[in-house]
């Protein structure tokens, strides 16, 4: 993983996650709090403020081009902010917030600004006001909120049980049987207590199928369980980075306090739910292809309508070859060196390049 050097935001980690996959971008968190996705698309001023795009926006100014290049910055991501700043964060409308029992905590320990109702006690909880609820409970507790999941079960509202492991696993298979919760599918037995902080802070963040709860890897296969409560297998082949590492190195897997990515620090790499889910997920896979062509061809279009209007022609930029200039302006990717060797051609430094191809590339967009 690579952390972006060239500028620095207080109090955010600025990253670029491991096997990233999408157009150009990085990451801004807050830990525990909210992250972004901060795509290095263009735009022009004018069009980021008429909201034309359809999307959230906000302008990262960097640098003396930010009038003119301006990053767009709108999240698909994680965590809602709990300074109340949604401009951050595209949430899911519904219908009503969901509700988490948690039978047995301090819910005095969590933030007042969530996105869940927290309730203390089974009786507090209001069928007509329930959409989704969570219940969370030590397993010698389960007795007493045995009826209510089961209700809620029957009613279809019932988003997950969180069950705290506090006997043996055989003693709570039998209790879970006896109490007819035992093929409950969306279901977590935890031992350690930040498995329940971070599906508990999810659900508070209204981020519960983005972030990991707790991950395992038996054999070479990576076991993973959202705090939406679903299960995922990814074999580590098919990660290509997960590929490269020894067998070692995978054994030293390690998650992130609010469950945004997992660790593998022996080789340092990051990898966070969307990179799992594409690997053995085709249809994903090729969705991110689809957009990774869209941008390198949208980029290349660029390139071509900035040529023509400097008066240039394919052969007349000197040190690249005008088969490697019909490739660029058909979708190829270039490196940084030909972008250089491309800016100098039209007697600009790579600034205000970039900055004529953003101009250039907002009604391609």
């Amino acid at each position: 993983m690579g952390k972006v050097e060239a500028f620095a935001l207080d109090g955010l980690e600025l990253l670029i996650y491991s096997n990233d996959h999408l157009p150009p971008h990085f990451h801004a968190r807050k830990p525990g709090h909210w992250e972004v996705r901060v795509y290095l698309m263009t735009t022009t001023a004018e069009r980021l403020a008429s909201g034309s795009s359809g999307r959230p926006a906000d302008r990262v100014r960097g640098g003396r081009s930010s009038e003119r290049c301006i990053w767009r910055c709108w999240s698909i991501v994680r965590h809602c902010s709990r300074n109340g700043k949604r401009r951050w964060t595209k949430v899911a409308k519904t219908s009503s917030r969901p509700t988490m029992l948690l039978w047995g905590r301090r819910t005095d320990r969590h933030s007042p600004h969530r996105r869940a109702e927290v309730l203390r006690e089974p009786s507090e909880v209001d069928w007509p006001r329930v959409r989704k609820l969570v219940v969370e409970a030590p397993s010698t507790r389960l007795p007493e909120v045995a009826q209510l999941v089961r209700e809620a079960r029957r009613r279809r509202r019932l988003a997950g049980l969180l069950v705290g492991q506090d006997q043996s696993f055989d003693g709570i298979s039998r209790q879970l049987r006896d109490l007819d919760l035992l093929h409950l599918g969306r279901r977590i037995i935890y031992r350690r207590d930040e498995v329940a902080e971070r599906v508990v802070q999810a659900w508070e963040l209204g981020a519960q199928e983005h972030l990991v709860a707790d991950a395992d890897l038996v054999g070479e296969t990576l076991l993973v369980t959202t705090c939406a409560f679903a299960k995922l297998e990814v074999p580590a082949g098919a990660v290509p980075a997960l590929r490269r590492l020894s067998p070692d190195q995978l054994q030293s897997l390690s998650i992130a306090a609010d469950g945004a990515y997992l660790h593998w620090p022996a080789a340092d790499l990051h990898l966070d739910l969307e990179a799992l889910r594409m690997a053995v997920d085709p249809r994903l896979a090729e969705r991110a292809r689809a957009e990774r062509l869209a941008h390198d061809q949208r980029f290349g279009q660029a390139v071509a309508a900035v040529r023509r209007r400097h008066g240039l022609g394919q052969a007349d930029i000197p040190g690249v070859s005008d088969r490697q200039v019909r490739r660029i302006e058909h979708g190829a990717r270039p490196r940084l060196s030909t972008i250089a060797t491309l800016a100098a051609a039209h007697r600009q430094n790579v600034e205000a390049y970039l900055a004529e191809l953003a101009e250039v590339m907002v009604p391609l967009g």
